[in-house]
């Protein structure tokens, strides 16, 4: 987990290889996932998280860093793609 929100929540996977004695970060995937209630007709709750170490404290800024400029591009009307409009 990498993020949590009040109803929806990120997780990232990290692929190494170990590789000339070190690993070596291959591919990193990033799912947003939301939840729903169980008619699914509204949001579900999500707990939050509560860092244990430095490392997992380091992924959830990560995470809350991304959250905050997607917020922020949304309120823009920007695109994630140039040539594209909103």
């Amino acid at each position: 987990m990498s993020w949590v929100g009040s109803s929806s929540m990120e997780i990232t996977v990290w692929l190494e290889q170990f590789a000339h004695g070190h690993w070596e970060k291959m591919t990193r995937a990033v799912f947003l996932m939301a939840s729903r209630n169980s008619t699914n007709d509204g949001p579900a709750f999500v707990n939050s998280l509560v860092p244990e170490n430095e490392k997992e404290k380091e992924i959830l800024l990560g995470g809350e860093s991304k959250n905050m400029n997607l917020i922020l591009l949304k309120s823009s009307k920007m695109s994630l793609f140039p040539s594209q409009k909103i």
